[in-house]
Parts: structure tokens; C-alpha cells; sequence
């Protein structure tokens, strides 16, 4: 996992910029243990949200485990709030010239999308999609479709921050 941090208008968010977990070795949890190291670091100490995109659903799954809550119970509320300032001042490049996308952020969508990014990267969707299906037969997501060039958003806050070791302040 690599990660970066930086300030926005109400807090500090934790961003996930990378969230990988070789094929053969995925549904064991790699991904939520790399986001709970993370937890415990010292450079997520004192996030107030924490964010994603990825086209993978289950990268969004590990990382509302993270905040303890279900990807199938997820209250995006948060995210729609603040997404756009939180992108707005993003250190990313990509990041912050993201554009939301989805009925959360855009009125009177239709394509399917709820919580996601136009992100410019037309990668093979194959796999993510099968994973998709899944979440949906078991009811389980929230996010909308996996459109092409799109990847999922997800920012949820984190209700109690880190405190910084002694050691590091």
C-alpha cells in the first residue's frame, strides 16, 4: 500500500494512492491488514478522513473496514460534502484533477454511478466487474457502476483520529 497525507478545509485526510494485492494471493486479507498497518502509522496519526479511488470493489471494502463500518452500510453523506474541497487541494496530480462523477455529486444522472471519479484510465475492467457482481448478489454495495474511465470514490471520515506517539512529537 503507499499512501500520502495533506490538509483540507476540515481536517487532514489520509489518501490511499495505492492498493495492491497480487491475483493468487487476494481474499486473504492482505489489503485490510496493509490499511490497518496504516492505521497505526505515524502518517496517518491525527487523520480526520480517509479516502480511495480504485475501480477494484473490494479496495473500497478494505478500506471501510478500516473506519469499521460495512461497505454495505456506508453513509456517503461525508463524501459528498467533501470530496470536492478534499480533491480541490490534493498534492496528486491525477487526484486533484479528478472530476466527480455519479448521482451523489451530479443532478439528474443516469447512468448507474453513484459515488465515483472520471479519472481518464481505460484499463481492462474484467476482473473488478466480476467482483462487482458479487457484492451486488449479496446486496452488499453502495457505490453504483464501474463506468469506463471511472474508478470508485470513497471518503469516510475517521471518528477517532490517532493521536501522535510521544516519541514523534
Amino acid at each position: 500500500a503507499f499512501a500520502t497525507v495533506w490538509d483540507y478545509d476540515n481536517g487532514k485526510v489520509g489518501w490511499v494512492t495505492q492498493l495492491v494485492v497480487r491475483v493468487n494471493a487476494r481474499k486473504r486479507y492482505i489489503a485490510t491488514s496493509l490499511l490497518q498497518m496504516l492505521k497505526q502509522s505515524w502518517l496517518f496519526c491525527g487523520i480526520t478522513a480517509l479516502g480511495l479511488v480504485s475501480s477494484h470493489p473490494a479496495a473500497c471494502h478494505a478500506l471501510s473496514k478500516y473506519t469499521d463500518i460495512s461497505i454495505s452500510s456506508l453513509d456517503l453523506t461525508f463524501c459528498q460534502c467533501n470530496a470536492k474541497s478534499i480533491l480541490a487541494v490534493s498534492p496528486v496530480a491525477y487526484v486533484k484533477d479528478m472530476e466527480l462523477r455519479g448521482s451523489l455529486f451530479e443532478d439528474g444522472c443516469t447512468t448507474g454511478a453513484f459515488s465515483c471519479v472520471f479519472t481518464n484510465f481505460y484499463v481492462n475492467h474484467n476482473e473488478p466487474l466480476e467482483a462487482l457482481a458479487a457484492y451486488k448478489a449479496g446486496g452488499r454495495w453502495v457505490l453504483g457502476e464501474l463506468l469506463e474511465g471511472h474508478e470508485f470514490l470513497i471518503i469516510l471520515p475517521v471518528q477517532k483520529p490517532v493521536a501522535l506517539p510521544d516519541v514523534f512529537q
